[in-house]
């Protein structure tokens, strides 16, 4: 989670989340749940590795530094409830197509408008890093990706809408 931000440098400094009885290494499933209870953010998860390992440890885990031009996605990706939150902005949003669909269950959301809203939220990285990780949470959310220009066919109930 994002400790503070210093925008005279650019450099955002983190602090990794402990859960009580469980420490700082976590499954993405339990990550995820616990993400969604706190109103904190910026967020994101970061997988455990040899080089991340620090960060995990139960006592005295140091504060993960980004410098000007680092963002999340060098180090990880954002939580799916933020995810989420982008691609609910993302439908609605004043630049949003509002074209009519014959699915009353569904709704279309333009990739390009998650990818800019995504990059403005977490910070820029390459275009198909952000779409594959969007990509994956569309289709576990039981929706497709199609089209062109392209645009997701996201379920409602997974908008928490309607």
């Amino acid at each position: 989670m994002l400790l503070a931000d210093s925008n005279s440098t650019g450099e955002r400094f983190w602090a990794a989340a402990k859960v009580q009885d469980r420490g700082r290494a976590l499954t993405r499933e339990e990550a995820e749940a616990l993400a969604a209870q706190i109103t904190h953010e910026p967020r994101f998860l970061m997988q455990v590795t040899e080089d991340s390992e620090q960060f995990a440890a139960d006592q005295g885990a140091p504060t993960l530094a980004t410098m000007s031009g680092q963002t999340i996605w060098d180090y990880g990706e954002p939580t799916q409830v933020d995810m989420l939150s982008v691609l609910r902005d993302s439908a609605f949003s004043e630049d949003a197509d509002g074209a009519e669909w014959p699915d009353a269950d569904r709704l279309p959301v333009s990739v390009g408008e998650v990818v800019e809203q995504a990059t403005a939220r977490f910070g820029v990285t390459d275009r198909h890093s952000v779409e594959t990780a969007f990509d994956a949470l569309v289709m576990n959310l039981g929706g497709k990706r199609h089209g062109d220009p392209p645009f997701y066919d996201v379920p409602l109930a997974a908008l928490r809408v309607g």
